[in-house]
């Protein structure tokens, strides 16, 4: 709790109004699922400074980018930028009916157009400075753990504020599993794109088993 309070400044400070008060960090769903926060309590004075808390990161990134000169190597990684973006919209098109992780994109609440800036914005500026800086020889377990911490960090406050809510079975600890795994694969498609699509397949279908989403083969 103390955490929460000393990072609370700054999520005020994006999201006008601050987080009043969080008094459950987890409650039953409808479903039975156990999920990170819903029961965080808030008020939104605008929609339009909520929005700025995607923008303001994605501009962050894309400076980062920018100033170390990260976007020279863009045409190298284009395809793992192209694969990460992909898998977004895979993601929503197998679980529409069964979201593990829901967007909001205000002012709209649109999941799909939050997940829409999320492939075609964050993501690609997140390979590009990822696979700039992989290193070749050691430190390469080190920089994956910190990528992961700093990504599950970043999330919070759009956790803490309802703009990703968890549900069916999914929580926000999850993510610390689920980073990992995504940047690991980020670079074996760098390297190994065909080995890459073939794990994807077999993490999808472990995904859809353990959180048991329903799959329809008829279109």
């Amino acid at each position: 709790m103390l955490f929460l309070n000393g990072i609370s400044p700054l999520i005020s400070r994006f999201a006008v109004p601050s987080i009043i008060k969080i008094d459950n960090l987890y409650e039953k769903s409808s479903n039975g699922g156990v999920f990170f926060t819903k029961k965080v309590n808030y008020i939104m004075t605008s929609s339009i400074e909520v929005q700025k808390m995607n923008i303001t990161l994605s501009i962050i990134l894309a400076v980062c980018a920018g100033y170390l000169k990260a976007w020279k190597n863009w045409r190298v990684f284009h395809p793992t930028m192209l694969y990460t973006s992909v898998l977004v919209l895979l993601y929503n098109f197998i679980c529409k009916d069964h979201l593990l992780w829901k967007h909001r994109s205000i002012p709209l609440e649109s999941h799909f157009a939050g997940e829409l800036f999320h492939a075609f914005a964050i993501l690609p500026t997140i390979t590009v400075l990822y696979l700039t800086f992989y290193p070749e020889k050691h430190g390469r377990l080190r920089y994956i753990i910190l990528w992961s911490v700093l990504s599950f960090a970043a999330e919070f406050p759009f956790a803490a504020t309802g703009m990703i809510v968890f549900e069916n079975g999914y929580q926000y600890w999850m993510e610390l599993l689920f980073y990992p795994v995504m940047y690991i694969m980020i670079r074996l498609h760098h390297i190994r794109p065909l080995v890459s699509y073939g794990l994807s397949a077999v993490i999808i279908l472990l995904m859809v088993w353990l959180f048991k989403v329903p799959v329809q083969l008829a279109f």
